[in-house]
């Protein structure tokens, strides 16, 4: 989990114990200082690029990133943060790490949430929290696959069954 504002921080780091990030999830709260404050996407990609090519990382697992920002990226200083976002949005697909975005409220630039999105189909809008949990089983559905992904048969090379009465 990477929190961003006037700066990105990992505040839960890649593991299995998915209660606990549910909680860390569950009780983060925005500073009030942050809430006049900005919206540092770059470095939010900075730092999960940083979480997901870490020795954390699954190599038997898919490197998927979902962004929740609320509006364009803005950051301290006069740099050209849309520029750098979407920079690193490219950076993360070269790095085969895919991104969804999901723009939240009624202030979003859907172009660039498209932008940002691995995909057309990995962009998302949510005018108001109440759409998260559709758009979050929608991603969760896209990723997950039910059933067996491997199936190994092996052939005896002898018989050695009971015979049938």
């Amino acid at each position: 989990v990477v929190t961003f504002a006037t700066r990105a921080e990992t505040t839960t780091s890649l593991t299995d114990l998915h209660g606990a990030v549910a909680n860390a999830i569950a009780s983060l709260e925005i500073a009030p200082a942050e809430e006049v404050g900005f919206t540092n996407t770059a470095q939010a990609f900075e730092q999960a690029e940083l979480e997901l090519n870490s020795e954390r990382h699954n190599d038997n697992a898919r490197r998927v990133l979902v962004l929740l920002p609320d509006g364009l990226p803005t950051a301290p200083g006069d740099e050209p943060v849309i520029d750098e976002a979407i920079a690193m949005a490219n950076q993360l697909a070269e790095d085969a790490i895919e991104v969804y975005s999901i723009g939240l409220g009624d202030n979003v630039d859907a172009d660039f949430i498209r932008q940002i999105a691995s995909d057309q189909s990995n962009a998302y809008f949510a005018p108001n929290s109440a759409d998260l949990q559709s758009i979050y089983a929608e991603i969760t559905s896209s990723l997950c696959e039910s059933g067996p992904t491997r199936i190994d048969v092996i052939a005896k090379t002898e018989t050695n069954f009971a015979p049938l009465r």
